[in-house]
């Protein structure tokens, strides 16, 4: 059987979660016998490995202004024809799996339902019905969209969507918010995996924690920017702030990291590197968005202390084991650790 996974990084661990998921479900259906191949939007900037490749455009929309703007008119018109109807067709699957469209469009599911190929389409992000896949505005609070113009976009991204016979999603409120855009297709829910950490044995976080870390993607949704601001309250407690990651906000990171001995950037993490980056960190944050509060958190199994949950304090976090959600303020981040540490004194 040969499988076309239709995804913007394909499974190039540096873009994120998703690709590392990928890259994972590439090599476990490999062993399976299944023949693999990519068609991805934008060119890998981490290392690939040798799978057949259809690259769309050949710069990144992170990088490239105009192919910003180019993917959300590609969004609007998700024209089924063209550069995207050749590669799939070059590619000769039996089964097409799309994940994240960006760079792409829903105009894939046409081409597959012309050529009479089965969709399988995994959700995880709000990309059919949110430009910035988040459903949350720049500054990072909840957003509703614009019956008018993300409503639009979201109709003509939608008008393929009977091609899917399949739709999986990382839970179920991600699947309630999609539900009427996929009345005929099957629907699954299929969690992010959650394994022991691969990385080896990792040294216990010190007594007295001296490293905040996070690691994750860089941008203000994610919390990165109250991190930043709070970082001269962080130095008074004696906390120095570990970074790892990409993100649109890598620039305002490494700014500061260049300005502040109290800011350490470590980029992108991966096998040993991330080891590393572990051991050095005593407190881990880990910000879990409240429209899914059943979002699975990746914790690390050397027992360094993490925030993660929406409710209670820090210290209330600490005693409950580590394991809930957290969301820390700007203003009371320096209050929030200030509790955590007393615990031990």
């Amino acid at each position: 059987m040969r499988v076309l996974m239709v995804s913007a990084y394909g499974e190039d661990p540096s873009a994120g979660g998703v690709e590392k998921l990928l890259l994972e479900l590439s090599g476990r259906l490999a062993t399976r016998g299944t023949d693999v191949s990519y068609l991805q939007a934008f060119p890998p900037r981490g290392t690939v490995g040798d799978l057949e490749r259809t690259i769309l455009h050949r710069t990144d929309w992170r990088d490239d202004r105009m192919r910003r703007l180019m993917n959300h008119v590609g969004d609007v018109l998700a024209w089924p024809g063209g550069d995207l109807e050749r590669a799939v067709i070059r590619h000769r699957p039996d089964v097409v799996h799309t994940h994240n469209l960006a760079g792409i469009s829903t105009g894939v599911w046409e081409v597959c339902r012309r050529l009479g190929l089965p969709v399988i389409h995994s959700l995880h992000d709000y990309y059919l019905l949110c430009p910035r896949v988040t459903l949350m505005r720049r500054d990072a609070e909840p957003c509703r969209p614009s019956p008018m113009l993300c409503g639009l976009r979201t109709v003509r991204l939608a008008r393929w969507a009977p091609a899917v016979s399949h739709v999986t999603g990382v839970s179920q409120h991600v699947l309630d918010m999609h539900a009427r855009l996929f009345p005929r297709a099957r629907v699954h829910l299929i969690r992010h995996p959650m394994a022991v950490s691969s990385l080896g044995k990792i040294r216990p976080p010190r007594a007295k924690p001296t490293v905040l870390g996070y690691i994750g993607y860089l941008d203000r949704i994610k919390g990165v920017h109250l991190l930043l601001e709070a970082a001269p309250r962080l130095e008074a407690l004696g906390l120095r702030l570990r970074i790892a990651g990409e993100g649109r906000l890598r620039h305002e990171v490494a700014r500061a990291s260049e300005q502040s001995s109290n800011v350490e950037w470590d980029g992108v993490v991966l096998g040993e590197q991330k080891r590393r980056f572990f051991e050095a960190c005593d407190l881990c944050r880990r910000r879990v968005s409240g429209r899914d509060s059943r979002r699975a958190h990746r914790g690390l199994d050397c027992r360094i202390g993490r925030w993660a949950t929406r409710a209670g304090t820090l210290e209330q976090a600490r005693r409950r084991g580590a394991t809930d959600r957290l969301e820390a303020g700007r203003r009371g981040m320096g209050e929030e650790t200030r509790g955590y540490l007393s615990v031990d004194g």
